[in-house]
């Protein structure tokens, strides 16, 4: 129980105060334009798909169905068809089944004889469909990150580092 009550608070969010609130209503962030907002929707083809499944390792760990990315990887030819069509559904709907977001949370400890809460690390075990439509819409946005993320922010844009920021400052 103190395991859970542990994690359970490390990741409840905190309360959204008033200033962080205003700051939002106000803020002009950058946006996508309608361009890229419609390839970013466009229904994805079969080779997307398929090249996005090859990407994936073939034996990372899967989720609560069991499926690594070998099973759909070798099963290409049979289930090709359903699979596509169920990513289509969601991208038709904006609405992914609830199946696919069930994620099993395992402890790893961070060192040996782990004995309190703080020395373990949660990591989660995502469906393979997940990591497929995930990867999928990453591939689709990345090529967009550097125009809605700042200049002076280091993470998420290929060829920028965080060490790069001190030589702007």
């Amino acid at each position: 129980m103190e395991i859970k009550n542990f994690f359970i608070s490390l990741y409840t969010p905190s309360v959204i105060t008033e200033d962080i609130k205003n700051y939002l209503n106000i803020a002009i962030l950058p946006s996508i334009d309608s361009s890229h907002q419609v390839s970013l929707c466009a229904l994805p083809s079969l080779v997307e798909i398929k090249n996005v499944i090859n990407y994936l390792h073939p034996l990372k760990a899967p989720g609560i169905d069991g499926f690594h990315a070998i099973f759909y990887q070798k099963s290409w030819d049979l289930i090709n068809e359903g699979l596509i069509s169920e990513i289509r559904n969601i991208f038709n709907w904006s609405r992914i089944p609830p199946d696919w977001g069930k994620t099993l949370i395992t402890l790893i400890p961070k060192i040996e004889n782990a004995s309190h809460p703080s020395h373990y690390r949660p990591i989660g075990l995502c469906q393979t469909q997940y990591k497929i439509l995930s990867k999928l819409l990453a591939n689709r946005i990345k090529p967009l990150l550097s125009n809605i993320i700042s200049p002076f922010q280091g993470a998420y844009v290929k060829g920028q580092h965080t060490s790069d920021l001190f030589i702007t400052a």
